[in-house]
C-alpha cells in the first residue's frame, strides 16, 4: 500500500492549487524545479519551458529510467459571452 507523509500532501496540495493551463505552465514549474534540485546533478529547462534533469545512477548494471509527465491542466477560454450565462 503506497501512504503519503505530511510534505507529500503539502507538495500535491501546492500543486493543485497553482494555475497551469496550457502554454501558462511557469508556476508549477518553479515549484518542479525547487522540488527536483537537490536530487539531480543536471537540471535544465529547454526552449519550450520543459524541465529536463539528469541523475546518473551507481554501481556495474544501471537501468536508464525516464519519468515523464504533463505540467498543464485542463483549462477553457472564454470567446462569447451572451448575457445569460453561456
Amino acid at each position: 500500500m503506497l501512504t503519503f507523509g505530511n510534505a507529500q500532501i503539502k507538495l500535491l496540495e501546492r500543486l493543485c492549487n497553482v494555475i497551469a493551463v496550457s502554454g501558462d505552465e511557469g508556476e508549477v514549474r518553479k515549484i518542479v524545479l525547487d522540488e527536483i534540485k537537490p536530487y539531480a546533478e543536471d537540471v535544465r529547462v529547454d526552449a519550450l519551458g520543459n524541465v529536463l534533469a539528469t541523475r546518473r545512477g551507481s554501481g556495474g548494471k544501471r537501468m536508464r529510467i525516464m519519468l515523464d509527465a504533463h505540467m498543464d491542466e485542463v483549462g477553457f477560454m472564454i470567446v462569447a459571452d451572451d448575457g445569460e450565462g453561456l
